[in-house]
């Protein structure tokens, strides 16, 4: 992927973020590769978990030179908030075989938070709202963190697409000019 990406450059194509995330979430195999292959005790990943009455949004982001591009980028971060939604340790992953783990989230995990009950559009996100949105996520949740405030100064020059849409839940995959990112907001019960 990197060489591709080296020779588009080179011809002067354009990248596009939706159509590589798509790709890549409809290659079941290689998503499940590069999740697993993804190790989160080795990157520095920030999760924040913002609940207000019925609404859960989650924002993950991580600096951009832990990553060689948007598809090893997704991945890893999409692993991070797996485990958040699903309650589990970062620590799991070391028990489990890579072997085991690539066969759960190819046939299980990638299935139910991509296929199952969701609408995937990998649209261009409208840009002044997502960051808004995101920024205003942690005003209401009140706990300054230079990691917070390094995070929301870097959002400039942002693109990002929306992966999944729903009549009360949204995910997002961006970068900006520092991090790359998820925001993930949903009415749950």
């Amino acid at each position: 992927m990197k060489l591709q990406s080296i020779f588009n450059q080179l011809l002067g194509m354009k990248r596009n973020m939706g159509d590589e995330i798509r790709q890549l979430i409809y290659d079941r195999d290689n998503f499940a590769k590069l999740i697993t292959d993804a190790k989160l005790s080795k990157l520095s990943i920030d999760l924040f978990e913002i609940e207000d009455e019925h609404m859960l949004s989650f924002i993950v982001f991580a600096e951009k030179s832990q990553f060689n591009n948007w598809v090893e980028a997704y991945s890893a971060l999409f692993k991070r908030y797996l485990y958040a939604m699903e309650d589990w340790d970062i620590w799991i992953e070391a028990r489990e075989t890579d072997e085991e783990w690539t066969a759960a989230m190819k046939n299980i995990w990638i299935h139910e938070y991509f296929f199952k009950w969701h609408r995937l559009v990998f649209e261009p996100a409208h840009i002044e709202r997502l960051v808004s949105s995101v920024k205003g996520e942690f005003i209401a949740l009140n706990k300054p963190s230079p990691k917070i405030e390094q995070f929301t100064r870097s959002l400039t020059n942002v693109e990002a697409i929306l992966i999944r849409k729903g009549s009360v839940y949204d995910h997002f995959f961006g970068e900006s000019d520092g991090h790359y990112f998820i925001y993930d907001w949903g009415i749950y019960d």
